[in-house]
């Protein structure tokens, strides 16, 4: 029997090199993404990821902006472990993520709209698409910088949900604060 067949007898010693590779560059990339940062916060980490850490609950989010997706991960120790990966719905290029710890929300904006997740959860509790034509673009804070409760366009148009005009069904529409 060989030294590697002691570690794991099913897997020929190749593979279990290249999946100790893959583990040990995805905590690299985790790590140098700033996860020892306290509280809850959004940031980016490299062009085309986004992350939010909920440290109070122990929960981190990456979001890919190339195949829409938003992975959870729980920090446990020094390395985050995969738990989850958050239902896609209409998303398409994800543009940032903004976390409220307190109200246990996540916001995942992407170019064509915005989601709100149960962040403890991650259920999917509403998604507003962005009004016909515009490109949305990023997050901006609102009352306090976890509560991103405007939208920045891509032509520089401000855009927040409002609750004194209601679109058909109950769910509040996109009002436009400022133009440029």
């Amino acid at each position: 029997m060989a030294c590697h067949e002691h570690l794991h007898p099913r897997l020929p010693f190749p593979l279990l090199l290249v999946g100790c590779a893959l583990a040990i560059a995805a905590a690299a990339l985790l790590l140098g993404a700033g996860i020892g940062a306290g509280g809850a916060g959004t940031a980016e980490t490299m062009p085309g990821m986004s992350r939010a850490e909920w440290r109070e609950a122990g929960l981190l989010y990456l979001a890919d902006q190339r195949n829409g997706q938003v992975r959870v991960f729980r920090l446990r120790g020094d390395l985050p472990v995969p738990v989850a990966t958050l239902a896609p719905g209409p998303r398409r290029s994800i543009r940032a993520l903004g976390l409220d710890g307190a109200a246990e929300r996540l916001w995942v904006l992407d170019v064509a709209g915005l989601s709100l997740y149960d962040a403890r959860s991650q259920v999917l509790l509403g998604h507003w698409p962005a009004p016909a034509g515009v490109a949305f673009q990023s997050l901006l804070e609102g009352t306090s910088p976890s509560r991103p409760l405007a939208v920045l366009a891509a032509d520089g148009a401000e855009y927040r949900l409002g609750a004194a005009d209601l679109m058909a069904g109950g769910r509040p529409a996109w009002q436009v604060r400022r133009a440029s």
